[in-house]
C-alpha cells in the first residue's frame, strides 16, 4: 500500500535544476522531487514520523537526513531545510497544495539564502580558569566579612558570595559570546547565538566548558575570513574553537516554515 503522507526534507528553487532529481531516503527508502512552479521538495512516502528507541538511533537518522539534505544542495543550491522528522498529509498532492499556497514565502527565503550556508562556532575554555575576579570588589567586601563572621551570620555571607561568583561567571561568558558575535558578524549575513535547545548539527564530544556558541550565515568567502580570525581567538591559550559546517541554513529559516 502507498503510503499518503510524506517525509519531506527541504525545499529548493529549480530553477535551475534538473527536472526530475531521485536518490535514497531514510532507511532506504526512494525519495523524489516533488514541482510546483519556480520550487520543489525532496520527500519521501512515510506513514508516520520516525521514531526509535534509543537516542543514538534517533542521531544516525539525523546524521542520514542532513547528508540528504546536503546532496540536495549540491545539486540545487542552498536549500530551505525542514525539521527532522516533518511529515505533510495528502501524498504528493498535499505538498504541491503547500508549495503552491507558501510559494511567495519559500521563493523569498530561497532567495534570501541563496549562496549562503550555515556554520557553527563553539569558543571552550579547556583550562580550570578561576572562578572569579579576584578585583572584583563586591567579592573583596564579603570575604573580608567572612573572616569575622560568627557561624549564624556566616551562612548567609556564603550564600551571598556563591550567587556573586554565578553572577561574575555569567558576566564572564556573556563577554566572550559578545566579543565572538562582533568579530564574525562583518563577514556573515547573519549571526545568531545558540543555547542548548538548539538543534544539533555535527556534534563533537565536549571536554571543557563551552562557554559562547553562535551560528553564522555566511558564503564561502565570509567562512574563510571567519576562520582566519578564529585562529587568532584559538591562539590564546586554553581555549580551543570548533568551527563547523557548511550546513543547510536550520538556524537561519523564518518563522512560517513547517518544522
Amino acid at each position: 500500500m502507498t503510503a499518503d503522507r510524506r517525509y519531506v526534507f527541504c525545499a529548493v528553487s529549480v530553477a535551475d535544476g534538473p527536472d526530475t532529481y531521485r536518490t535514497v531516503g531514510l532507511d532506504g527508502t526512494d525519495a523524489y522531487l516533488v514541482r510546483e512552479g519556480a520550487v520543489g521538495a525532496l520527500v519521501q512516502p512515510q506513514d508516520a514520523a520516525f521514531e526509535r528507541d534509543d537516542d543514538e538511533a534517533v542521531q544516525r537518522l539525523l546524521v542520514d537526513h542532513l547528508a540528504i539534505v546536503d546532496e540536495v544542495g549540491e545539486t540545487f543550491g542552498t536549500p530551505l531545510p525542514l525539521r527532522f522528522n516533518t511529515v505533510f498529509e495528502g501524498g504528493d498532492d498535499g505538498v504541491r497544495e503547500w508549495l503552491r499556497d507558501d510559494s511567495e514565502q519559500i521563493a523569498t527565503q530561497l532567495d534570501q539564502l541563496a549562496g549562503h550556508w550555515e556554520y557553527r562556532i563553539e569558543v571552550v575554555w579547556t583550562d580550570d580558569r578561576p572562578a572569579t575576579d579576584e578585583n572584583d570588589d563586591r567579592l573583596a567586601e564579603l570575604d573580608a566579612k567572612l573572616e569575622d563572621a560568627a557561624p549564624g551570620k556566616r551562612f548567609l555571607l556564603e550564600k551571598q558570595r556563591d550567587q556573586r561568583v554565578a553572577e561574575l561567571a555569567r558576566e564572564r561568558k556573556a563577554a566572550v559570546q559578545d566579543d565572538l558575535e562582533s568579530r564574525v558578524a562583518p563577514h556573515a549575513k547573519a549571526v545568531a547565538a545558540l543555547d542548548d535547545q538548539s538543534l544539533e548539527i555535527g556534534g563533537q564530544e565536549t571536554e571543557g566548558e563551552v562557554v559562547a556558541r553562535v551560528s553564522v550565515l555566511a558564503t564561502d568567502e565570509g567562512a574563510s575570513a571567519i576562520g582566519d580570525l578564529l585562529d587568532e581567538v584559538a591562539a590564546e591559550e586554553g581555549v580551543e574553537v570548533r568551527y563547523t559546517g557548511p550546513w543547510p541554513p536550520y538556524t537561519h529559516v523564518s518563522e512560517g516554515v513547517p518544522e
